[in-house]
């Protein structure tokens, strides 16, 4: 798992997309407006949380 809200994040590295074990990914209370398109490659990635952000909408 990994943790990281609250921290008024406002992009995520690509390099996100290479934690392939990943399971739960916490982004919730940041300032995120858009997601990195190498999350998609997070096969094992079970929940995912991003409320309270300012996203607008998701891409393939």
């Amino acid at each position: 798992m990994l943790y990281a809200g609250n921290n008024q994040l406002t992009i995520l590295p690509e390099t996100l997309g290479q934690l392939s074990q990943l399971t739960e990914l916490k982004l919730e209370n940041n300032r995120l407006i858009t997601l990195p398109s190498s999350l998609s490659k997070l096969n094992k990635l079970k929940r995912l949380e991003v409320s309270d952000n300012l996203l607008g909408s998701v891409t393939n």
